[in-house]
């Protein structure tokens, strides 16, 4: 993840392409293209990383009042606590949104065979069932 002048480096293309094991076939390959090609595909990690935090967030806020006032005032905490759980919900609704339009017009089966998205929806069934 970092480049110099010599040749000592690692790229995040190289980290992902390097890690391949017995059971997901050519690994990560093609994942850095997809990433930085598909803006949905990017936008949907972003907020499935970001619902989850904003979910945690809110926990924090409701456990740990960073104001006096905050802790003694429940129907403000209360509220706090809601909107932010909202958020991070539509966050979370919005990363699979994206992912599912990534799958419909970005994703192209035919050259992604046997990396790790492909084993995945091969496998589909089983997860869901």
């Amino acid at each position: 993840m970092y480049k110099t002048n010599w040749g000592i480096e690692h790229s995040l293309k190289d980290i992902l392409e390097a890690h391949k094991s017995p059971f997901t076939g050519q690994g990560h390959k093609g994942l850095y293209e997809i990433l930085t090609t598909s803006w949905h595909a990017q936008l949907s990690l972003n907020l499935a990383m970001l619902g989850p935090l904003i979910i945690v967030v809110a926990h924090h806020m409701y456990s740990i009042p960073s104001y006096p006032y905050l802790a003694t005032d429940y129907g403000t905490q209360l509220s706090f606590f809601t909107h932010h759980i909202w958020i991070g919900g539509f966050l979370i609704v919005g990363s699979a949104a994206h992912a599912t339009i990534f799958m419909v017009r970005d994703y192209d089966p035919t050259t992604r065979y046997n990396d790790l998205l492909d084993h995945v929806l091969r496998h589909r069934d089983t997860f869901v069932g």
